[in-house]
């Protein structure tokens, strides 16, 4: 029985005997059957979701007997083994098809099978034969950015991003593009992709005195790229790496050494200034004596700190420090605020 469906012609000869003077009919025995093997592959690496393939024909056709086999099978299955064949040359013939039935690839080869054994093709390459010519197609990527918590920005700046880094490699780890773009030129399209498999990293990077940060990253993507057709990939959020960012710890004084309940005051307001594209990083009201204040996932780059209070008798105290933050370290600061004339 063969292992799969299919239809075999085989003719048999009878041939006549002479009787012999025993009066006994001496027949032959059937020769030995064999069967052959197959793996199938499809020029170009391709896989049969991107060559178009959705079957094989795989058609076995004897040519020193009449054994004849045919039968389609799912192009993902990627091959067989085919039972009960005489001994003999055979021409092994295979097609891949669409899912209309048109021929797109093909591959004949010969083969003798030894009766009692397997004859194993191995990886038998389909050859391109027709269909349409396959074309490239595109991406589209755009990217935000988990700053200073796990809600996303979009803000180049406020997340302190000057450039993107994108590196796509295809299914065999060849790198296909690599290269930064401007954060603020987002979204970004690439074009020129064979039809496939392609694996997208993404990167943010920052700037600390003229030197490249890498602060943010992407889990690796996984994408399909169809032919003439641009793949929109969507909004990606880069998270954190958490070791380039720093830390502030902030303490206040008032005309001196002078604490909260010396000069009547309740409440300080603070405010964390980026120096670069003057960004309010961080202001928030705390009560006067909940101190230190330890704030967390800075950019690294040039700040000023900046504490405001009112007393009781309607006085305003203010001053600041300038902190010049490096990525992983922590800024711990006391800043010395004066009563304003």
């Amino acid at each position: 029985m063969r292992m799969i469906s299919a239809r075999k012609m085989t003719m048999v000869i009878a041939m006549g005997l002479g009787a012999m003077s025993s009066g006994c009919i001496i027949g032959g025995r059937a020769p030995l059957e064999g069967d052959v093997a197959l793996l199938w592959g499809i020029e170009g690496g391709y896989t049969c979701r991107e060559a178009g393939v959705a079957d094989v024909l795989v058609s076995i056709r004897g040519q020193d007997t009449s054994d004849a086999f045919e039968v389609v099978m799912p192009c993902v299955e990627g091959g067989g083994t085919f039972t009960d064949f005489r001994e003999g040359n055979y021409t092994v013939h295979l097609e891949g098809l669409d899912l209309y039935g048109t021929v797109w690839y093909a591959h004949t080869q010969n083969v003798y099978v030894d009766g009692g054994a397997t004859a194993d093709l191995g990886r038998v390459m389909l050859y391109r034969v027709g269909g349409p010519l396959v074309t490239t197609g595109s991406l589209q990527l755009d990217w935000s950015f988990l700053y200073p918590s796990d809600s996303p920005t979009l803000d180049c700046a406020y997340a302190g991003v000057d450039y993107v880094h994108i590196g796509i490699t295809d299914r065999y780890g060849a790198l296909v593009f690599d290269e930064s773009v401007r954060c603020i030129d987002g979204p970004a399209v690439i074009d020129y992709f064979d039809p496939g498999t392609y694996f997208v990293d993404l990167d943010g990077l920052g700037a600390y005195h003229g030197r490249s940060v890498l602060l943010f990253q992407a889990p690796t993507i996984e994408v399909f790229v169809e032919e003439d057709h641009l793949t929109d990939v969507g909004v990606v959020p880069l998270d954190r790496r958490l070791e380039q960012f720093g830390d502030f710890r902030i303490e206040w004084s008032f005309g001196g050494n002078n604490s909260c309940a010396a000069v009547g005051v309740s409440e300080v307001t603070v405010s964390i200034i980026r120096l670069a594209g003057d960004v309010l990083d961080d202001q928030f009201t705390v009560s006067c004596a909940d101190e230190p204040q330890l704030r967390t996932t800075f950019v690294p780059g040039d700040y000023d700190v900046v504490v405001e209070a009112n007393d009781d008798l309607g006085g305003y105290w203010t001053g600041w420090v300038g902190v010049d933050l490096g990525p992983g370290t922590m800024a711990d600061i006391l800043v010395q605020t004066e009563l304003s004339p």
